[in-house]
C-alpha cells in the first residue's frame, strides 16, 4: 500500500514536483544527511587509520573489508526489507551507524583506539549496511507516485553527489580544527540527526501474516521471481558491468602523473570533473522527468560512459581528458538513475527488497574491478584496462538492448 501524502500542490517546475509529496521531502532530507555522514566517515576514517599505522595497506584493509559482509548478507537484507516495515530498518541502521561513530570518537579521545578496533567496527558497519541497504530503494516507490520515480531518484542522486563533493573538504576542516576524535562525534551527530526527518513518515505497514517459514525460503522465492522476468534479468546483467567501471578510479592518478604529467592540483581537477559529471547527470535527469523509454536512456548513458572512457584512454591533452571525464560522469549518472528507476517500476511491492538486494550485490563487484584494473595495468600497460573495460561492458550492454524486446520498450 503506497504512502502517498495528500497535499494541495501549487504549480512548480516539473522536475521538483516530487517535493510536493510531504513524505518524500522528509525522506530526501534524511538521505542527504546520512549520505553526508557516510562520505565524511570514509574520509576521516582513512586519515585516522593512516595516523595510527602509517600503512596504506591498513587503510585499504579497513576501508575495503566492509564489502565482505555486504556481499554475504545482502540477500538476507532484502528478505528483511520485505518482512518488516522498511522505516524500522532504515531508522535502526542510522541509529547503529551513529553509535559506532560515537564509539570510535570515544576510543580515539581516550587514547585507547588501535587499528584492530577499526577493523572490527568496519566489519560491523558492513553487516549493518548489508541488512539495511535494500530497504531504502525499496521504500521509495511507496512514498512517491510511479510517474515521479525518476525525479525522486535523480534528486536523491544530487544529494549523494553533493555530499561526495562537500564531504572531503568538510572532513579536512574538522580534522584540522578539532581533530579526528571530535570529527567522529560530529559524524555520529549527523547520523542521529538523519533519523529525525523519518519520524513524521507513517510506516509502510507489515506484510500480511504468513505461516512461519525460514528466511531462506523467502530468499529462494526472491531469486525465482528475479529469474522469471526478462527485464529484471537484463537490468542485473547490465549492472554486472560495474566490474569494469572501477577501472577509471584506479587509472585517473596513473594518467595524471605518468601520461598527462600534471601536478597534484591537476589530478584533483580530474577527479572533481568526474564527480561534477555525476552531479550534472543527476540534475539533467531531474528535469527530464518520467520518460516512457527508460531502456533507451540506459543504453544512451552506457554509450556516453564507455565511449568517453575509450576516448580518455588515448587523450594526449589535459583539457580534453577533463572534458571526457565530465561526459563520462554525466553518462554514468543517467545510466544508473534510469536503471534503478526501471527496476523499481517493474518489481512488485512484496518482492522489491529482495530484488534490490540482488541488484546491490553486483555493485559490490566494484572493488574487485579495481583490483582487476590494477593487475591489467601492471601486466599489460596503462591504456589496456580502460579500453578492455569499455569493450567488455558493451559486449554485455548491446546484446541485451538488441535481443530483449521488453527491455528495449521499457
Amino acid at each position: 500500500m503506497a504512502l502517498l501524502s495528500q497535499t494541495s500542490r501549487p504549480r512548480r517546475p516539473d522536475s521538483f514536483d516530487v517535493f510536493a509529496e510531504r513524505y518524500f521531502r522528509w525522506f530526501f532530507t534524511s538521505v542527504a544527511l546520512a549520505d553526508l555522514g557516510m562520505h565524511l566517515r570514509m574520509v576521516v576514517l582513512a586519515w585516522l587509520v593512516l595516523e595510527l599505522t602509517d600503512s596504506p595497506a591498513w587503510v585499504g584493509m579497513v576501508i575495503g573489508i566492509r564489502a565482505v559482509p555486504s556481499v554475504i548478507l545482502s540477500l538476507w537484507g532484502g528478505a528483511l526489507a520485505d518482512r518488516v516495515p522498511k522505516k524500522r530498518v532504515v531508522v535502526a541502521s542510522r541509529l547503529l551507524f551513529g553509535l559506532l561513530a560515537f564509539l570510535v570518537g570515544l576510543l580515539a579521545s581516550s587514547g585507547q583506539l588501535e587499528a584492530w578496533h577499526l577493523l572490527i567496527i568496519s566489519v560491523a558497519v558492513g553487516f549493518i549496511f548489508a541488512l539495511s541497504r535494500p530497504a531504502g530503494p525499496a521504500w521509495i516507490p511507496m512514498l512517491v507516485p510511479r510517474q515521479r520515480l525518476i525525479s525522486a531518484n535523480s534528486l536523491l542522486g544530487i544529494a549523494s553527489n553533493t555530499g561526495e563533493i562537500v564531504g572531503p573538504g568538510l572532513a579536512g576542516w574538522l580534522i584540522g580544527t578539532w581533530g579526528t576524535d571530535s570529527a567522529f562525534f560530529v559524524i555520529a551527530a549527523i547520523f542521529l540527526m538523519s533519523m529525525l526527518p523519518l519520524c513524521p513518515i507513517e510506516e509502510d505497514g507489515a506484510p500480511p501474516p504468513k505461516p512461519k517459514r525460514s528466511i531462506l525460503l523467502d530468499i529462494v522465492d526472491g531469486v525465482r521471481y528475479t529469474k522469471s522476468s526478462h527485464v529484471i534479468m537484463g537490468i542485473l546483467l547490465l549492472n554486472s558491468t560495474a566490474l569494469f567501471a572501477a577501472s577509471i578510479d584506479v587509472m585517473i592518478p596513473v594518467y595524471a602523473r605518468d601520461v598527462l604529467r600534471v601536478r597534484p592540483g591537476g589530478f584533483g581537477i580530474m577527479g572533481a570533473s568526474l564527480g561534477a559529471g555525476f552531479l550534472i547527470g543527476s540534475i539533467t535527469m531531474s528535469f527530464v522527468g518520467n520518460l516512457p523509454r527508460k531502456g533507451l536512456m540506459i543504453w544512451m548513458g552506457a554509450i556516453m560512459w564507455d565511449f568517453s572512457r575509450a576516448s580518455f584512454t588515448f587523450s594526449p591533452w589535459f583539457s580534453l581528458s577533463v572534458f571526457l571525464l565530465l561526459v563520462m560522469g554525466a553518462g554514468g549518472s543517467i545510466y544508473f538513475i534510469s536503471l534503478m528507476t526501471l527496476l523499481q517500476e517493474v518489481t512488485s511491492d512484496e518482492m522489491r527488497g529482495r530484488v534490490m538486494s540482488i541488484f546491490h550485490i553486483s555493485n559490490d563487484m566494484i572493488p574487485l574491478g579495481a583490483m582487476l584494473a590494477g593487475f591489467l595495468a601492471a601486466t599489460v600497460n596503462n591504456w589496456f584496462p580502460l579500453l578492455f573495460g569499455a569493450m567488455a561492458a558493451e559486449t554485455i550492454t548491446l546484446p541485451i538492448f538488441l535481443l530483449i524486446p521488453k527491455f528495449r520498450r521499457a
